[in-house]
């Protein structure tokens, strides 16, 4: 994973099922910025509960990564 600083020292302190669920997000995310040719190195994770929020300070977006697809599309309708 390209992080940026402050995700990766979360990483090093986090639990290993709280790691590999950042793990499946970061793949999902990179997997959407491929799609949007956006870059997803040195993204930070902003939050992760229940959503995750990842900062990319490249493009200066922000990227909700939601574990449910159809309940993400809902989040999207309703902001």
């Amino acid at each position: 994973m390209s992080v940026g600083p402050r995700t990766a020292l979360l990483l090093k302190t986090a639990t290993p099922a709280r790691r590999l669920d950042v793990a499946t997000s970061y793949e999902a995310l990179t997997q959407a910025c491929s799609a949007s040719a956006d870059d997803a190195g040195q993204a930070e994770l902003v939050s992760d509960s229940p959503n995750h929020l990842w900062s990319l300070p490249t493009s200066r977006a922000l990227v909700i990564v939601h574990p449910d697809p159809n309940e993400g599309r809902a989040l999207l309708k309703s902001a």
